[in-house]
């Protein structure tokens, strides 16, 4: 038996690469500004898995604990990251569907 618990990832990022001749674009976003005067940084499109409640719909796990709870409802990580890539960038996942998509794995980061 082991000690390890395994944590679920909740947020999912997407560095989106295109080419262009011989240098590459890095699709970047600046999100709508939460409060007032801000003018929030441009990022790579993120956001947080979600999970199917009993009656279909979907709500975001936005923290470790409905997570854990919903651990075996949580959308598989390709699903999180078309969504999160059209609602932030505008890039429909038709298109994404024909790219290669290589997963970085796991990276721990702070979330503003």
């Amino acid at each position: 038996m082991s000690d390890v618990i395994s944590i679920p990832v909740i947020k999912v990022g997407a560095v989106v690469i295109r080419p262009v001749g011989d240098t590459f674009v890095v699709l970047t976003i600046r999100p709508q500004p939460k409060r007032e005067g801000e003018v929030p940084p441009f990022v790579l499109p993120r956001g947080s898995r979600q999970y199917r409640d009993e009656v279909g719909s979907w709500h975001d796990a936005r923290d470790m604990e409905t997570a854990l709870q919903r651990i075996d409802q949580l959308e598989p990580f390709t699903r999180t990251l078309l969504r999160e890539i059209e609602e932030e960038a505008g890039v429909p996942p038709a298109l994404l569907r024909r790219a290669a998509v290589y997963e970085m794995g796991a990276r721990d980061f702070t979330s503003r």
